[in-house]
């Protein structure tokens, strides 16, 4: 798959004042859902103004589609939701989109269809105003993938947003991933990331701290490394995957037991270990454990 983002060794500073992004590495691949974590202040925002041409970076390491971040061609190719809503209030669902339909000469039957799949049809003759900021927020996604775009653009997509509205938007993000639609999101959400993402990646104060699968983060900061039996007579016990490795094979031979539960960090956990600076704490206790596989 071909590199759809590209940030390199990137650095930005407001006004040449001081540097709110260091050295910045991201690579996006065609039909992958990419998400950045990170606390407010960390500078999610600003590498998502950067990468969709909002802040101007005079330098070649930040390409989108193999190329700066700018003009009609890229902008037809994007599709974006962010903090400002920018709705039209005293418009309804339908005619907000026809606006925007008229913008990307989308044929006017595409707006009927984006509002079924993002489950506004009902209220499409509705004036924005009187939306739910749910229904708005949803209204908000329709609008940015009205035109079919090949790569979506998502600050914080379901920030305060019921969990049944969130589980949709999720839900829908997933399905236009399997679209084909690469995807790059911002969330505090941890449960959504897990949900999501293919990659995602732990910035703070400006600094890419961590990036990669969410398994293979989950076992770099793995310090516990266990996995809990019950065994027929009701009794726990715990093996380390290292070193009880041959107890817990000899548990499994012999049938003693009625459920298994493996234990590994939740991204919350590593994400308040990285803010509170413990992370490299914990992966040198990691390194120190055996490396050899359980199986």
């Amino acid at each position: 798959m071909n590199d759809i983002i590209r940030m390199e060794n990137v650095n930005f500073s407001y006004n040449n004042r001081e540097t709110v992004l260091r050295n910045i590495d991201i690579n996006v691949k065609k039909g992958t859902i990419f998400g950045l974590l990170g606390p407010s202040g960390a500078g999610k925002t600003t590498i998502i103004r950067l990468l969709t041409g909002q802040l101007r970076h005079d330098e070649e390491n930040i390409k989108v589609f193999g190329n700066k971040p700018f003009g009609d061609d890229f902008y037809r190719k994007i599709g974006i939701v962010i903090d400002s809503i920018g709705l039209y209030g005293r418009l309804n669902c339908y005619e907000n989109l026809r606006v925007v339909a008229k913008i990307h000469s989308v044929e006017q039957g595409r707006i009927d269809d984006v509002l079924k799949m993002v489950g506004l049809e009902e209220v499409a003759k509705r004036e924005v105003y009187k939306l739910s900021s749910g229904m708005q927020q949803r209204l908000v996604i329709a609008r940015a993938i009205l035109h079919e775009p090949e790569l979506l653009f998502l600050d914080e997509p379901t920030r305060g947003l019921d969990p049944g509205t969130a589980h949709d938007i999720q839900d829908l993000l997933i399905f236009l991933k399997k679209e084909g639609t690469t995807i790059f999101l911002t969330t505090h959400n941890m449960q959504e990331a897990e949900k999501m993402c293919d990659l995602i990646g732990f910035l703070f104060d400006g600094e890419m701290v961590e990036s990669g699968t969410i398994a293979s983060i989950k076992k770099k900061y793995d310090i516990r490394a266990y996995i809990q039996v019950i065994g027929n007579d009701g009794v726990k016990r715990e093996y380390h995957q290292n070193r009880d490795k041959e107890a817990f094979l000899e548990c499994i031979r012999n049938e003693a037991y009625c459920s298994i539960h493996t234990q590994e960090p939740s991204l919350e956990s590593i994400f308040i270990n990285l803010k509170e600076g413990k992370a490299d704490v914990q992966d040198q206790k990691n390194r120190e454990e055996d490396k050899c596989g359980l199986l």
